[in-house]
């Protein structure tokens, strides 16, 4: 084989002139037919129909974990307070708000006297 072979002369050379026709007056097989898209489309909604309550109901599950999560974390801290400090601690939930502090007048009576917070 000769090099003028392999790269072909100018006319052989492949120009974009529309669709490309068949030999039997067809055109070729460029591109996709619209019930290929159609049906493409329609399995991608019903995919996306399944996938977004799914989605929705994960986001729930990490959203109610995360706050279990942090309420015993508030919960252990106040205890390790009580227990460091010798003194009765106190969390407060305020479900409205849906928030937990530690309330300033936590301590009453002889605890009061006898703990001062610091």
């Amino acid at each position: 084989m000769d090099l003028q072979n392999l790269l072909g002369n100018r006319s052989d050379r492949h120009h974009y002139q529309g669709p490309a026709k068949k030999h039997d007056g067809g055109y070729s097989d460029r591109g996709f037919t619209i019930v290929e898209l159609l049906v493409t489309m329609t399995v991608g909604i019903i995919l996306a129909t399944y996938a977004v309550p799914l989605l929705q109901n994960a986001m729930n599950f990490f959203k109610v974990r995360s706050a279990a999560t942090s309420v015993s974390g508030a919960i252990q801290s106040t205890r390790f307070q009580a227990i460091f400090h010798g003194c009765p601690y106190a969390l407060a939930f305020n479900s409205a708000a849906m928030t937990y502090q530690f309330p300033r007048n936590f301590l009453v009576g002889l605890a009061a006297r006898r703990c001062s917070p610091t």
